[in-house]
């Protein structure tokens, strides 16, 4: 194996804070993981806050390191759109996927900024949307601080990526963080549902009244049996490493295989 010749960092930005894990380069890289709690943003935006901790976590960083960023689902909003055959290409899927967001949410989303997940021909995609501000802004410190930012990713996405080997082609997957639950729903491996909402409470009682919600709203056409749901727990301890959430099965009362997500002509409603 090839010594890594570039420190490799990557960061859990949430509301509590940031949580830092670096892997230093040479022969033997070893991950060191650093938590930077914050309080409460004074006003305006709420990731204020914790945006001063990521400058503070990147100052922290060699120069030239790469540094992936997770964004926590409490400063993401997401969408299923269409697969539309007259659109190509990254951009065109984009403009689409604003235009869901702006049916959704209305006048707040003109001033998000969208990314769209490659699928196959045919499939939805899933989308996700951040204050505009917000990614300039991490853009603006890694770039203050001589780091190279390999990427701006949702908590949905890296939780579901780091679970995927295990899921099975049809299951319940939830991004499970402190004040956030999204639920979406796969079938034959493919996006069929997605839901999204603030946890007050414990995350579990929360995740099992959500799940029978939308099994219901869904009204599932095969009754042959209960699919299983997956999380992905991020925030478990502010200091745990964000590269690897917990990844484990529960289940699922009253999700039903073949269920097809009702699915819509166009984006599926992430709630608030």
């Amino acid at each position: 194996m090839l010594p890594q010749w570039r420190d490799q960092a990557s960061v859990l930005f949430a509301p509590r804070g940031v949580t830092l894990r670096l892997v230093s380069r040479g022969l033997r890289p070893a991950a060191r993981v650093t938590a930077y709690p914050c309080g409460e943003s004074p006003g305006g935006e709420p990731w204020r806050a914790p945006l001063a901790a990521l400058g503070d976590a990147m100052r922290e960083l060699p120069r030239g390191a790469t540094c992936r960023v997770m964004v926590s689902s409490c400063f993401a909003r997401y969408a299923l759109v269409p697969f539309s055959a007259a659109l190509v290409g990254r951009k065109a899927n984009e403009v689409l996927a604003a235009h869901a967001f702006r049916h959704i949410h209305g006048e707040q989303a003109q001033v998000w900024t969208c990314r769209v997940a490659p699928a196959p021909a045919g499939d939805k995609r899933l989308a996700c949307a951040l204050d505009a501000a917000l990614a300039d802004a991490i853009e603006s410190v890694a770039r203050t601080a001589g780091v190279t930012l390999a990427a701006i990713e949702p908590t949905l996405t890296a939780g579901f990526n780091s679970a995927r080997g295990r899921l099975p082609s049809s299951c319940w997957f939830a991004a499970v963080e402190t004040g956030r639950l999204v639920l979406g729903l796969l079938v034959g491996g493919k996006w069929a549902h997605l839901a999204a909402e603030r946890c007050a409470g414990h995350w579990e009682a929360a995740l099992a009244r959500m799940l029978s919600r939308e099994t219901l709203m869904i009204a599932a056409e095969s009754p042959d049996g209960e699919l299983p749901c997956w999380i992905a727990r991020f925030e478990a301890a502010i200091d745990a490493d964000p590269e690897r959430p917990e990844i484990r099965r529960i289940a699922a009362p009253g999700a039903r295989r073949g269920a097809t997500a009702g699915a819509t002509a166009g984006a599926e409603k992430a709630t608030a």
